[in-house]
């Protein structure tokens, strides 16, 4: 998908990351200050297999090209149904701060009445986030390199594009009671008010 989406940014390994232009991570000392995060990746380089995310590094640029692929008709690498679908729950998520549901590849929640798919990502120091709205052709990324509040820059930022460019205020998830087993007791207690 790398090739046909256009994203040439977009690299797997730590080696290729190195020789292109990058920010580091960072995270705060003991002392109070930023210093530049090591290791580079928590797990062993060279083997994707280790890490669960991927491990891709990307770039502002390319992943709005892949919310603008995931937009679009599927540029002949998958028809765009297929595509389209992916944006379909698959599983529902219960007192998620991440959204209600999964689809392939896909968060997905409600924000402001409109139906948005998402994705983020972090590594030692650095985080990303995606945000689309299909039905309005919107898309948003912000990229950090500061832990450990680049996270909640990340979603200052989403927050803010979303208000500013579609009118919709997404809200903070409302705490969800849990049971003795430490479960959420309904699912409609777990939704947010987005």
């Amino acid at each position: 998908m790398i090739e046909p989406a256009e994203l040439t940014g977009t690299v797997f390994d730590e080696a290729d990351v190195m020789v292109r232009r990058f920010a580091a991570g960072h995270n705060l000392g003991e002392d109070g200050t930023l210093r530049t995060a090591r290791p580079w990746k928590a797990f062993r380089p060279g083997t994707r297999g280790n890490n669960p995310g991927g491990g891709a590094a990307s770039s502002v640029a390319d992943l709005l090209r892949w919310a603008r692929f995931h937009l679009g008709d599927g540029a002949g690498v998958l028809p765009a149904e297929a595509l389209h679908r992916m944006r379909e729950q698959t599983v529902a998520l219960r007192a998620s701060t991440q959204g209600d549901g999964f689809g392939i590849g896909w968060f997905l929640r409600e924000v402001g009445g409109l139906h948005a798919i998402g994705h983020g990502g972090s590594g030692n120091g650095r985080f990303a986030e995606l945000l689309v709205v299909p039905e309005r052709g919107f898309a948003v990324v912000s990229l950090s390199n500061a832990g450990p509040q680049g996270y909640p820059c990340n979603q200052a930022v989403v927050r803010w594009a979303l208000e500013q460019y579609l009118g919709v205020t997404e809200k903070d998830p409302e705490p969800v009671p849990f049971d003795e087993r430490g479960r959420a007791r309904s699912p409609t207690a777990a939704r947010s008010t987005r």
